[in-house]
């Protein structure tokens, strides 16, 4: 994660503590798109999901099982 910024790994730990994309944009006084911008930026670097995601659109942390 070295390219990542500190904004986006803000807003990783905004989605992890609320569970949603919606709720975490609120919370860093940022866009709904910032924050998946953000989330998709740092997968990218990760290689992996950080992140599974529900039929419900709710995030829950952790690996996703292949």
């Amino acid at each position: 994660m070295i390219g990542s910024n500190l904004r986006h790994l803000r807003v990783f730990l905004a989605v992890a503590k609320t569970g949603s994309i919606t709720r975490a944009a609120e919370m860093s006084f940022v866009s709904q798109p910032a924050v998946t911008q953000a989330i998709s930026k740092l997968e990218t670097e990760a290689g992996e999901p950080l992140f599974h995601r529900t039929p419900q659109g709710s995030f829950r942390p952790g690996r996703v099982k292949s």
